[in-house]
């Protein structure tokens, strides 16, 4: 390639490289925005398994206490069916009295009675016939008293265990309630982590896509880059050669001008062989000769 060639190819590689250049620089700016995106939506992965730990250890916390207050509900379930079994005991122990007297019948029950009948009776006045009957059913009540006072202590153990069924239910469905309330709460962060869960399954989605655009752009990027390299390669190389080139054509310019001089120089010394008049190119000649 001659040097006029070379100074062409200069020209259009040159024009490639700054080409190149722009090209290069908004391949990158794409490609590193592309890169951010994905950091980005990397971000809000993590902050949602943040939120997702945290809301896991919250149901956890949850699940831990309605199992505590199952626990105790079922304590409690338990006492009232020993509590239950302990009245029937008392009552199959004692269906003899119970056949007969019920809760409102029993010796407690009856003593009271005798005793608010007696009290009448002293402190009201009534006709013969009136304190008549009421005497004799006080007689009547105390015979039934008699009857069923070595019982008394049964129905008072089996009023006893009534109460305490009673208050353990009321202490039991407390803790049902709890454990109602509770499991719902439990149930509605067990649904949230589901819910959360499946967006993170759609950022890594997200993150996935980000990331391919972003491999796809660095591949454009490297592509051009590379172009670059090798078109400031040939930029290089083309100089390198055009340097050598004009060493080369001012060497040989300068044995021309030398032959040229030398030549001259013949003449002017031919001229003065000959006494012929010199010209100042003759003169110059001869002095560039000399030096």
């Amino acid at each position: 390639m001659n040097v006029d060639e070379l100074l062409k190819r200069l020209d259009i590689v040159k024009r490639e490289v700054q080409e190149l250049k722009t090209k290069v620089a908004a391949a990158n700016k794409k490609k590193e925005a592309a890169f951010r995106k994905k950091q980005e939506v990397g971000k809000q992965i993590a902050e949602k398994i943040g939120e997702i730990t945290g809301s896991r250890s919250e149901r956890n916390a949850i699940t831990g206490e309605v199992r505590e207050l199952k626990r105790q509900r079922d304590t409690l379930n338990q006492q009232i069916r020993e509590k239950v079994a302990e009245i029937k005991t008392l009552t199959a122990a004692n269906q003899d009295v119970m056949d007969r007297f019920d809760r409102k019948n029993n010796p407690m029950a009856l003593q009271k009675m005798i005793e608010a009948l007696e009290f009448k009776l002293e402190t009201q006045p009534m006709g013969f016939e009136a304190e008549q009957k009421l005497t004799k059913k006080i007689k009547d009540l105390k015979k039934q008293f008699n009857e069923v006072k070595g019982k008394a202590a049964v129905f008072e153990q089996l009023r006893e265990r009534s109460k305490e069924i009673d208050a353990l239910k009321r202490e039991a469905n407390k803790y049902h309630r709890q454990v109602q309330e509770h499991a719902q709460s439990s149930q509605s962060k067990h649904e949230a982590l589901l819910t959360e869960s499946k967006e993170i399954d759609d950022y890594k989605k997200q993150e996935e896509g980000r990331y391919q655009e972003f491999l796809v752009l660095k591949k454009v990027y490297v592509d051009l880059n590379q172009q670059l390299k090798d078109r400031v390669a040939e930029l290089q190389a083309i100089k390198d050669v055009l340097n050598k080139q004009n060493v080369k054509i001012k060497e040989e310019q300068k044995e021309e001008e030398l032959k040229t001089l030398k030549e001259r120089a013949q003449e002017a010394e031919e001229k003065v062989k000959n006494r012929k008049k010199l010209t100042t190119e003759d003169i110059l000649a001869l002095q560039g000769l000399k030096r």
